[in-house]
């Protein structure tokens, strides 16, 4: 909780705008990465997938503590990798910082996994820092949506 809402005050001073024509630049590197996730999770890609995340990523997965480092983000493609599963993500919301350092990616995510029938909708959140003239996802939070 206390994370959040840190998350939340940081959102708040760091006055992010929605995608707008100032940022257009930017808006089409952060579909571009999106388009990489999700091409590199596709081809099971292993080290190019793990290049988008900062080496000191926050993983935040449901009703579990905060993990950092590439090891959730590892597991979870070889988990693609060994179940014959697909993830994909779109985005619906995208936030970036005036000064174009940072940016929050919000969007829906399918998971599914032929092997063991899973098939799976959920939501995403990914706060991305510019390192050099690369994204990087410094926090990855998710979770699934319940079954009907």
């Amino acid at each position: 909780m206390r994370f959040l809402t840190i998350f939340c005050v940081f959102i708040f001073i760091t006055a992010p705008v929605f995608a707008d024509s100032k940022h257009d630049h930017l808006t089409k590197e952060l579909h571009s990465f999106n388009d990489k996730f999700n091409q590199f999770v596709a081809d099971r890609d292993m080290d190019s997938f793990l290049s988008l995340y900062s080496k000191e990523v926050l993983w935040i997965a449901p009703a579990k503590p905060p993990v950092k480092g590439h090891g959730e983000p590892r597991a979870t493609l070889q988990f693609v990798k060994d179940q014959d599963g697909q993830i994909t993500h779109t985005i619906d919301k995208l936030m970036i910082a005036d000064d174009g350092t940072q940016a929050v990616m919000i969007g829906s995510v399918i998971a599914k996994a032929k092997k063991i029938g899973m098939d799976a909708t959920g939501t995403y959140l990914f706060v991305l820092k510019r390192e050099s003239k690369e994204w990087k996802i410094v926090t990855d939070m998710w979770h699934q949506h319940a079954e009907k």
